[in-house]
């Protein structure tokens, strides 16, 4: 509301314009006060919740029509991917039938349909399928076919979305990360030689050909954020929570609802400014395996909640299990040796865009440490001596002189395995750059480099050969 303000006084004229809106009188109340003042402009607000609008007496309401015959046609097949072909005609009513011009089920039946092979059987069995289920098919209908029709090893990655806010647009280099430290990521015996994160990469690209998740690309197509669409957030969110996949503790005194309390929780999604936490969480984290964090604010109050929440539970034997501590974007947490020392088991560290000033040596201790993400932070002395499994490594332009012993000491026997070094820059006036002089030459495996050399003249030429 501050920035909004701020800008407005710049013009007395706006058209905002807010899409998929939860809590409409929510937004109202904080919106609606501008209507009222001497500013002239319009608030368009986009929602499938009527409950809490404003009288229509302040209000114009228009509710959306379903697209026609032709219109669903089109999207259709901009979604399907396909060309119209003497196969599918024949099933065009059946289709629309179906779809009943409802845009998110023309979506989501397309992004199914795209998975199949083209042919009258494999469709019509679909069809059939989702006709029988009622008279009219529903949203939810559709949703629980698509997750149906994935294999069982592939399920955990889509729900594991859902650990995040809805409408939170996902880093995927962030999702990626995390799916690999949970463990979903598991190449047959014989198939070692896989990439863990080329699986998930094609996880990923499959759920987005279905149309269950929604990817924003780069310029040069790489994607860059997803989101799952909020109609399917809200079904397979809950879905999960229930089944005691993951929990979210957004609330103050959250308490589980009875169908969950009987699951412990492995997976912890929670806003951090939660003023109370109950003693019966617990015997609910004893086998914990993952929490993070959302909280955006600025000021001492992130960095102490997050101290006195591990305090409480590292005391009480909790999170001693604990595979994954995303805390990007939280201000400023407060990780103490006594913290980190026991989270032994810990594969993912997030500290994105936390601004912290530094991080315990215990960290580069962890044995089985695979990410370590310190961009957006005012770290700039790190030392990983016994961190031998860490894969990536985000930086934030650390600046070191380049010398025999920083590399060896800070990624001993890591380069054999590390992939991303990200944000380390290097004076290297006077240095030859030798096979037998730096560790960089011994990382074989790197896809993802960013290495800033300050010299005068250097040759890497041994290296890119």
């Amino acid at each position: 509301m501050r920035k909004l303000t701020k800008l407005l006084n710049e013009t007395n004229k706006f058209l905002i314009v807010l899409d998929d809106v939860d809590t409409p009188q929510v937004v109202w109340e904080s919106l609606g006060g501008i209507l009222s003042s001497s500013y002239q402009g319009k608030i368009v607000m986009i929602t499938r919740n009527k409950d809490g609008l404003p009288p229509s007496s302040v209000h114009d309401g228009v509710n959306m029509c379903r697209l026609n015959d032709e219109e669903s046609w089109e999207v259709f097949f901009n979604k399907v991917g396909i060309a119209a072909g003497d196969v599918i005609k024949p099933m065009k009513e059946q289709i629309l039938k179906v779809c009943a011009g409802l845009p998110i089920v023309i979506v989501l039946l397309g992004g199914l349909l795209s998975t199949k092979k083209q042919s009258y059987d494999q469709w019509s069995r679909v069809l059939t399928m989702l006709a029988n289920k009622s008279t009219s098919t529903s949203t939810k209908d559709i949703m629980a076919l698509s997750y149906q029709d994935w294999p069982s090893e592939a399920k955990p990655f889509f729900l594991y979305i859902g650990i995040f806010l809805r409408g939170f647009e996902i880093p995927v280099r962030r999702l990626i990360h995390l799916w690999c430290a949970e463990g979903f990521v598991t190449p047959p015996p014989d198939q070692e030689i896989i990439d863990p994160e080329d699986v998930a990469e094609m996880c990923l690209e499959e759920l987005v050909s279905r149309n269950m998740v929604q990817v924003r690309s780069r310029l040069d197509g790489t994607p860059k954020t997803c989101c799952m669409p909020s109609v399917v957030y809200d079904f397979f969110s809950s879905k999960a929570a229930n089944a005691g996949f993951l929990h979210h503790l957004f609330k103050p005194s959250h308490t589980f609802p009875p169908q969950q309390q009987k699951f412990p929780v492995r997976k912890l999604a929670a806003y951090t400014g939660i003023n109370y936490i109950p003693t019966s969480f617990n015997h609910h984290l004893q086998r914990h395996r993952s929490y993070v964090a959302f909280d955006n604010r600025v000021g001492v109050t992130p960095a102490r909640v997050i101290f006195m929440l591990f305090d409480k539970f590292i005391s009480n034997g909790s999170f001693s299990l604990l595979r994954v501590l995303d805390l990007e974007g939280v201000f400023k947490p407060q990780l103490t040796d006594k913290v980190v020392v026991k989270l032994s088991l810990l594969r993912y560290l997030g500290l994105r865009s936390t601004f912290m000033d530094d991080l315990t040596d215990f960290v580069g201790h962890l044995p089985f440490l695979e990410t370590l993400d310190l961009k957006h932070t005012n770290i700039r002395n790190i030392t990983l001596a016994k961190a031998n499994k860490l894969q990536h490594i985000y930086l934030n332009n650390n600046y070191k002189q380049l010398r025999e012993d920083y590399l060896e000491s800070t990624f001993p026997r890591v380069s054999t395995n590390l992939r991303t070094l990200w944000g380390l820059n290097m004076n290297c006036n006077n240095v030859e750059f030798d096979q037998d002089y730096c560790s960089l030459f011994d990382m074989r495996k790197l896809t993802k480099l960013k290495l800033t050399l300050f010299s005068l003249s250097i040759s890497i030429m041994q290296w890119t050969k």
